[in-house]
C-alpha cells in the first residue's frame, strides 16, 4: 500500500495524532489499516475522501528529530475504537470531557490524576475596549477589570466531526455580536491534553476577545512560559495585568499535588483576574479615541479570520512533572507526513538525526557554524536545575 513519511522536528521521543493526505491507486478505501515501522498497526481512521485522495489521521510513536516510514493498507471496516464520543461528551484513557447545552466545556476529569481540571465552564469571553490613548498598544486595567461585556453563548450548533480509533472531534458553532466563533474540540487515542481548535471569523470594532479557563487549582502566582525561561507573576493588579507568554501558561494549586496548563500556538497576552483563571487574549480591536487621523487604520485592527490551536493539560504536581514544556512544544511543532514512493531505503523504516537522553533538557537550535565546518548545538535545561551526565546523540559519531 502507500507509504507515508512522518518527520518529528523534536528533539524527543513522542506519541501524537497526524494529519496526512493518501492518494491511492483507484477510489480511496472507507476504513484503512496503518502499520507503524516496527510493522505494528496504529490506530487510523479515514476522516474524508476525494475520489482517490483520502485525509487520513493517525497516531505515531516516533524517535526524536527523525523520519519514519508507515505503510497505509486498505480495510473493509474500522477497528474497534477506545475513545468515546457523542454532542456532549469525548473520552479518552487521560480524559473524560462534558460539553454543556451552551457549547462550553464544562468538565474534565484528569483520569490519571483523579481530579477535575475546572472549576467552571471554559469561556469565550468580550470585553469593551476603549483605551484612552496609544490604542493598538494597549490594554487598559479597568476594561480586564469589570466584567465581560458579553459571553459567546447558545444557541449552538454541535456535532460531532470526527468518531474513530485515532482522534474524535466535536464542532461547536456560535454567534455573538456579529462575529461567528468555530470550535473543534478533540482527544486523541493516548493523547495527554484536550485540544480546542478555534476558528473566529471576527466582526466586532472595539472589542477585546479572551479565552477564560477558570481551573480547579488555586494559587496567588501563575507560572508564564518565556521561551527561554518561566516567570511567576501574581494576579492582575493595576500595574501589572497583561503580562507575556510564549507557548504556555499554568497554575499549579497551592498544595503542590496538582496543576493545569493552557497550550497555544499563535497567541502571547495573558492575564490572570483570580486566584484560579488563566485567560488568553485572542482578538484586540479598540475604539479610537480621539479618533486622530494617523489612527484610523486602528479600529480594522483584528478584523477577519482567526485560527487559534489552544490546549488543556493537566498534571500531578507541578508543571515540571508533567513536562509541560515538551507538550506544549509537541503543540506547535506537529508531526508532518506525506506520501512517498516505497523503496528498500539505506537508511531503514526509522532515522533519528539526534537525541537527547534527559527529558530535561531540551535541543532549541541545529545549525551549521557561519566561519567553519562545525555544528551547532543550543541546549536548553527545563527544570531550573542542575543536570548532569546528558547525552547527545547525532547519527553519526562525534569525532571533535
Amino acid at each position: 500500500g502507500p507509504v507515508l513519511v512522518v518527520f518529528n522536528p523534536v528533539a524527543s521521543e513522542r506519541e501524537d495524532a497526524v494529519e496526512a493526505t493518501v492518494r491511492f491507486g483507484g477510489a480511496a478505501p472507507l476504513a484503512v489499516r496503518v502499520l507503524g515501522p516496527d510493522g505494528r498497526e496504529v490506530p487510523a481512521q479515514v476522516v474524508a475522501r476525494d475520489g482517490s485522495e483520502a485525509k487520513l489521521v493517525f497516531v505515531a510513536r516516533v524517535a526524536p528529530v527523525s523520519f519514519s516510514s508507515f505503510t497505509v493498507l486498505p480495510a473493509s471496516s474500522p477497528r474497534r475504537s477506545e475513545l468515546a464520543v457523542s454532542r456532549s461528551m469525548l473520552a479518552n484513557a487521560r480524559y473524560s470531557v462534558a460539553i454543556d447545552t451552551n457549547g462550553d466545556v464544562a468538565s474534565v476529569l484528569d483520569n490519571e490524576a483523579g481530579r477535575e481540571l475546572l472549576a467552571s465552564p471554559l469561556r469565550l469571553q468580550l470585553f469593551g475596549d476603549e483605551p484612552r490613548k496609544w490604542a493598538a498598544w494597549e490594554v487598559e486595567y479597568s476594561a480586564l477589570a469589570a466584567p465581560p461585556r458579553e459571553v459567546v453563548t447558545g444557541p449552538a450548533a454541535i456535532r460531532v466531526v470526527e468518531s474513530g480509533p485515532a482522534r474524535v472531534a466535536v464542532e461547536v458553532v456560535r454567534h455573538a455580536a456579529g462575529s461567528t466563533f468555530t470550535q473543534v474540540i478533540r482527544l486523541a487515542a493516548g493523547g495527554d491534553r484536550v485540544e480546542l481548535l478555534t476558528d473566529v471569523d471576527w466582526r466586532t470594532p472595539g472589542t477585546l476577545l479572551k479565552a477564560a479557563f477558570p481551573l480547579a487549582a488555586t494559587s496567588e502566582t501563575a507560572s508564564y512560559d518565556l521561551g527561554l525561561g518561566v516567570a511567576t507573576r501574581g494576579t492582575n493588579r493595576p500595574n501589572l495585568y497583561e503580562v507575556p507568554a510564549q507557548q504556555w501558561a499554568d497554575i499549579t494549586d497551592a498544595g503542590g499535588t496538582f496543576g493545569a496548563a493552557v497550550l497555544n500556538d499563535s497567541r502571547h497576552g495573558w492575564d490572570k483576574p483570580d486566584d484560579h483563571t488563566l485567560r488568553l487574549t485572542l482578538v484586540h480591536t479598540p475604539s479610537v479615541v480621539p479618533s486622530w487621523s494617523w489612527l484610523d487604520d486602528q479600529k480594522s485592527n483584528d478584523l477577519g479570520h482567526h485560527r487559534v490551536l489552544m490546549a488543556l493539560a493537566g498534571h500531578a504536581a507541578g508543571w515540571r512533572t508533567g513536562r509541560i514544556p515538551l507538550t506544549a512544544e509537541r503543540l506547535n511543532q506537529p508531526l508532518v507526513a506525506w506520501q512517498a514512493a516505497p523503496h528498500p531505503g539505506e537508511l531503514g523504516r526509522s532515522f533519528s538525526l539526534l537525541a537527547v537522553d534527559s527529558p530535561a533538557v531540551a535541543v532549541r537550535a541545529v545549525k551549521l557554524a557561519e566561519e567553519s565546518d562545525e555544528v551547532v548545538v543550543r541546549l536548553q535545561e527545563l527544570a531550573d536545575k542542575a543536570t548532569s551526565g546528558v547525552t547527545l546523540r547525532f547519527a553519526r559519531p562525534v569525532t571533535a
